[in-house]
């Protein structure tokens, strides 16, 4: 075969590479241009799946396109193109869920100097205008807000603007990009795997769509684990303040702390806890004795809320018992976090792989678990999807979007009823990405052999 034979084949094999990769993006771009022209996403729910599919999967297929590690221009088109999509939705009323009103509110009472967790909503006078219409528009205002003091600050950076809010929001999803960016550079990853996070869909909407707090605690998590990867002097008080910041943004990133600890050097162990313990004391210290109450919103949380938890649905059905149903699958739960800590532990080898799929295991269990399945709750696992390709968690990140006719059944007809049929597809999506993944990996080792 001549060279100038060779030549033409590579050419023509770089053709149809270039031409399947702007396929692919501009697929991307127009389910996004679709989306963000809906007037309604709760009357646009099928369309919004359906998009949300054809993103998912043309992301996949991208993962299969070789680029070196470093490959600067598709980290670039892909962060910009991960702002343009963000941007779409930044004027856009909350359509999904309406819990950035509550941020609002807690974020103006810190402004007037007022401490967020003394009264519930009902409770307060309200003197300004911005504060009469968030408080119009919050849920469950007889309750004392949740959320922890690393919130209630990014709360109060938005002034009471939504747009202001939701702009904050973007800056720190894109700050979470850069991170994942770095991490795989440190993995010798392809950049397209960036994609996974700064292009899904979920992660989007729930970032400049419905402005989740959820997007800071995943770039705290994110930045701890950076920095816990590193090897600066001082890695460990600094990582230890981070998830502290996490913690104190959402509750739930201190499933990460114990093999966080335990992937650092011995001698920065130390440091981590007193990082973690010293920003905890000032954080909780400047809302004493008024965060009290929160805790008791958080223990009407554990106790009553329920959002479509299959397993958690299906086990307080047998044993009849919703407490009982919870304190089981607490207990596997916790279970779980043990073994995988005591595996991780017994690792000889320092390499991040290893705890890279211990986090990826530990949400994907988790958010199959737990009685309270909201979509955002999955933007974990989007970002740790993104450092360990796994089917089941990408199947799980587009599915968990079907809860959602939850509330365009609310809009239409003010009945907040679930459909036990959609949270068992939720929860079977991934499993069957779990066993055809299995199987077929099975069957690449057969031929091999």
């Amino acid at each position: 075969m001549s060279i100038r034979h060779i030549n033409n084949r590579v050419t023509a094999g770089d053709k149809v590479v270039f031409v399947g990769t702007a396929f692919a993006v501009c697929m991307v771009v127009f389910s996004y241009g679709v989306l963000s022209f809906a007037d309604d996403l709760r009357l646009f729910l099928p369309e919004l799946v359906a998009c949300s599919a054809v993103v998912v999967g043309c992301v996949s297929v991208l993962l299969l396109i070789p680029c070196g590690s470093r490959n600067r221009r598709v980290s670039v088109l892909i962060l910009l193109l991960a702002a343009l999509f963000r941007l779409l939705f930044v004027t856009a009323a909350p359509q999904l869920s309406d819990d950035v009103y509550r941020y609002l509110w807690d974020g103006l009472q810190l402004l007037h100097g007022h401490n967020p967790y003394a009264l519930a909503p009902q409770q307060v006078m309200t003197t300004t205008g911005s504060l009469a219409a968030a408080q119009g528009q919050i849920n469950h205002p007889h309750l004392v807000t949740i959320y922890p003091p690393a919130a209630q600050l990014f709360f109060a950076l938005a002034g009471g603007q939504l747009i202001g809010f939701k702009l904050l929001c973007i800056l720190v999803d894109l700050g979470s990009c850069l991170l994942l960016a770095h991490l795989l550079r440190r993995l010798n990853r392809s950049p397209w795997w960036l994609a996974v996070y700064a292009w899904h869909p979920l992660v989007i909407l729930e970032c400049a769509g419905s402005a989740h707090i959820d997007v800071l605690a995943v770039f705290f998590v994110l930045a701890a684990l950076s920095m816990v990867l590193s090897t600066r002097r001082h890695a460990g008080w600094i990582g230890g303040i981070l998830l502290m910041l996490a913690v104190l943004t959402k509750l739930f990133p201190v499933v990460f702390a114990p093999f966080l600890w335990l992937a650092l050097p011995a001698d920065q162990r130390s440091g981590f806890m007193i990082g973690a313990v010293t920003t905890a004391v000032v954080l909780l210290g400047a809302f004493y004795p008024a965060i009290v109450n929160g805790l008791e919103t958080l223990a009407t949380y554990s106790r009553h809320w329920e959002f479509s938890g299959f397993t958690f649905q299906q086990l307080r059905q047998w044993l009849h018992s919703g407490d009982q149903a919870r304190l089981l699958l607490a207990t596997l739960f916790a279970s779980i976090l043990v073994v995988a800590w005591w595996r991780l532990k017994k690792m000889p080898n320092s390499a991040p792989w290893p705890m890279l799929q211990t986090f990826m295991g530990v949400v994907l269990v988790f958010l199959l678990l737990t009685p309270t399945l909201h979509p955002w709750y999955a933007l974990y696992l989007v970002a740790f999807a993104t450092l360990v390709p796994h089917p089941a968690a990408l199947v799980l990140s587009w599915s968990v979007l079907l809860s959602y006719q939850v509330v365009a059944h609310y809009h239409l007809t003010g009945i907040w009823q679930e459909r036990a049929d959609l949270s068992f597809y939720i929860w079977l999506a991934p499993l069957l990405a779990l066993l055809a993944s299995a199987a077929f990996s099975r069957l690449s080792r057969r031929v091999s052999n």
